[in-house]
């Protein structure tokens, strides 16, 4: 049997100081959601008469609050093209929610008309305060419209139906968006979207 030294008492201690300090720092560390932050990547579909133009978004199942869900597009088509729709699906073609009236209000009216880069950027002129219209369009802005849309709902069936479709919005998953026309285009969708992940 080893006889205890002074030194060794003293190394002893030491260890154990250095351990419980390293606990102590662990246990008072902030832990913080990890973020997926996308911004303005691209996905490249054609569309037709016949064959919408889809994307694939998906969003993490373990995610915890949205911080930004928009989307820019980028049009190629003839001027004789027109009948522009939007819609969100999830992939099952279980539900279909049409955005193209939302999307078109949040932008005064304006829609997409043929070739251009849509929602038309009205902020050109970087000194002009007055503009406050994003050259977005914005999904979380929509769930919005319709939240305030089932408060001001008097039948219970309808305010469920809106709750429904605003909680479909927002889930996680794979989501598809549906652009169709009358006619062939192509379409760039540049996505901007953030949400905090669980942390594991």
């Amino acid at each position: 049997m080893s006889r205890m030294t002074y030194e060794r008492a003293l190394g002893i201690v030491a260890e154990r100081t250095h351990d419980n300090r390293k606990d102590i720092r662990q246990k008072n560390l902030q832990r913080r959601n990890p973020v997926t932050d996308l911004y303005g990547i691209p996905h490249y579909a054609v569309g037709s008469a016949d064959d919408p133009a889809i994307f694939y978004i998906s969003v993490s199942k373990d995610y915890t609050y949205y911080n930004r869900f928009q989307f820019r597009l980028a049009v190629k088509c003839s001027h004789s093209v027109g009948n522009f729709k939007i819609s969100m699906e999830d992939t099952s073609n279980l539900w279909s929610i049409d955005l193209t009236d939302y999307l078109q209000e949040q932008h005064g009216g304006d829609w997409i008309e043929g070739t251009g880069l849509y929602p038309k950027d009205f902020q050109d002129d970087p000194t002009d305060e007055d503009e406050t219209v994003d050259d977005y369009y914005d999904i979380l802005d929509v769930a919005q419209v319709i939240q305030a849309e089932m408060y001001e709902a008097s039948d219970e069936d309808e305010k469920d139906a809106l709750d429904v479709k605003r909680r479909r919005l927002l889930m996680p998953g794979f989501k598809q968006i549906k652009i169709e026309a009358d006619g062939d285009f192509t379409v760039t969708l540049y996505l901007y979207l953030k949400f905090a992940n669980v942390n594991r």
